[in-house]
């Protein structure tokens, strides 16, 4: 990691601070100017180590109602145009906007905050044709370094005046319980706990089943990431977490010595936060599983939801196959399913047109990178995680899919340890 780039990083982080404890969102418009002037200024591989360590920052970077990360995007793909030639996967860019403008919901106006969804999704392809092989680790270590950061940031929410303002407090709540609003759950800077829990766990998974060899610091930072996932409450994150530990409990059959240790040291630190707070995280989590009826209250009420999201897209052609728009309103609550949403806001012609443009970027990948060295496990965790959620406006999705694309190549050899090993044998 280049450390000019942590320097810069870690100057933005800090003055993003300043601007949240002294509440003045002047300097999170000056922070964002700088992010702009420094993407446009830096090599494009500099430029996109910093947006990815920024990006999940991205919630906070607000100036009144407006988010300004979108800005940062702008220049970034600016810049990825010039420095680079364009292909024939540029020509997604305006296809897929002019679909969503074309099939848009005219009964409700296009609001800024609207089109960065589309416009963030597009940016995978733009991080596709600058990066290579030996960039992936790197994306991965500053895409955690920013995540681990907001997640601290997050801890000290309520005693931050403009985050109270910026982000909403999520209440637990438990069917045939009544907790109060006394316990809230944890989201770091994220707008909703569950979206917290899902980079969490893509995170999870991609350092614990890497082939190098586990280093203090790796696993202190997985440590960190998996028992904060907990204060979640996130019944879809236990589940993944039940896979991604099954994966990694199967990948060291022959050593299943280290699954216990870390199965056992994970335990260990949330039984002692449970009596240390006297939260009962475990219980609690328990509960939500256990206090349910029916399906319906498993799922939180979204097995209803999903019913009336199908019931109204086959019984209205136009939103079948065309879509009710990208910015359409929900009908009555989010859908708390990405691809019903997907259907619901681009109909299957436009689910389908994402769909090869996603594959097509998985393509460039795999033509990049002929041999797999790590596993797919991330993506199967991405893909089942958007299950339970409406993704479309998660500003971080567009890093979450990147990342689930390269992780299967995120092992091999760099060309300096390439270079070290040789130099040893001589």
């Amino acid at each position: 990691m280049s450390k000019r780039i942590l320097l810069l990083s870690f100057m933005c982080t800090a003055l993003l601070l300043v601007g949240l404890v002294l509440n003045i969102q002047l300097i999170l418009l000056a922070v964002t100017g700088l992010l702009c002037a420094l993407i446009f200024f830096l090599n494009i591989k500099d430029a996109t180590y910093l947006l990815f360590y920024i990006s999940p920052f991205s919630y906070i970077l607000m100036y009144q109602q407006y988010n300004l990360y979108i800005l940062p995007v702008v220049v970034f793909v600016l810049m990825a145009l010039i420095k680079r030639k364009s292909t024939v996967g540029v020509l997604f860019a305006p296809l897929l906007m002019v679909y969503c403008m074309a099939f848009s919901d005219s009964s409700n106006s296009i609001k800024l905050g609207q089109l960065i969804s589309p416009i963030l999704l597009l940016l995978i392809w733009f991080v596709c044709q600058v990066t290579e092989k030996e960039d992936y680790p790197k994306l991965v270590s500053y895409f955690t370094l920013g995540f681990v950061g907001s997640a601290c940031i997050g801890f000290f929410k309520n005693h931050i005046p403009l985050l109270q303002k910026i982000l909403v407090t999520d209440s637990l709540y438990i069917n045939g319980m009544d907790l109060s609003g006394k316990i809230t759950r944890y989201s770091g800077i994220s707008y909703d706990p569950n979206f917290f829990a899902l980079v969490d766990s893509i995170l999870i998974a991609i350092l614990l089943l890497q082939k190098r060899k586990m280093n203090f610091f790796r696993a202190t930072v997985l440590l960190f990431l998996t028992v904060v996932g907990f204060f979640t409450f996130s019944k879809s994150y236990v589940l993944l977490l039940v896979i991604i530990f099954t994966a990694f409990a199967l990948k060291n059959n022959r050593h299943p010595l280290r699954t216990l240790v870390t199965v056992g040291g994970i335990l260990g630190c949330l039984t002692l936060i449970d009596y240390f707070s006297g939260i009962q995280i475990l219980a609690l989590i328990q509960a939500r599983f256990t206090a349910a009826d029916n399906v319906n209250d498993l799922t939180t009420g979204r097995a209803d939801l999903w019913l009336e999201y199908l019931n109204y897209i086959f019984g209205n052609m136009r939103c079948l196959f065309f879509g009710s728009g990208f910015n359409a309103l929900s009908l009555r609550k989010a859908v708390h399913n990405t691809y019903i949403d997907s259907v619901y806001r681009f109909g299957m012609v436009g689910t389908v047109m994402w769909g090869f443009y996603l594959w097509y970027c998985k393509k460039e990948v795999t033509w990049k990178n002929k041999k797999k060295t790590s596993s797919d496990l991330p993506a199967v965790v991405l893909l089942l995680g958007v299950f339970f959620l409406s993704a479309f406006h998660f500003q971080q999705l567009w890093c979450c899919i990147f990342l689930a694309m390269i992780c299967p190549y995120l092992n091999g050899e760099e060309p300096n340890e390439k270079i070290e090993r040789h130099c040893s044998h001589l």
